[in-house]
């Protein structure tokens, strides 16, 4: 009685196994109308760089139809870079004449210049 239970209830698993089975391959993915639009919309470049006579390398522009940036010129080289402000302390320092400057977030947090070209030590 005990080997036919056990051998029903395993019948009984295998059949709802291969229902299940046959119910998954039959039925597609669905893949919603906005995802498809946005996956046409992305382009992958491979990795690769080209060297620039330089020694400088650039990569793939997927931007640009995966071209490959051009390389810098002369005439980038030269140009100063625009800097970024970062975060400095909040100290100030004391000048000769009673005023007070502080850091200058564009120059590395140096110290701005005094009105009068006073040069003394930092107050905290």
């Amino acid at each position: 009685m005990k080997n036919l239970l056990l051998a029903s209830l395993f019948l009984l698993t295998i059949i709802s196994c291969k229902e299940n089975e046959s119910q998954d391959t039959n039925t597609p993915p669905t893949i919603p109308v906005d995802a498809k639009q946005n996956i046409n919309q992305i382009k992958f470049c491979t990795k690769d760089a080209k060297a620039c006579p330089d020694g400088t390398s650039v990569g793939r522009n997927p931007k640009n139809n995966c071209e490959f940036d051009p390389c810098p010129t002369k005439a980038d080289k030269e140009k100063p870079l625009k800097k970024e402000p970062v975060m400095c302390t909040a100290d100030v320092k004391e000048c000769s004449d009673g005023s007070f400057v502080g850091r200058d977030h564009y120059n590395n947090c140096k110290f701005k210049d005094c009105p009068n070209g006073d040069q003394t030590k930092p107050k905290m």
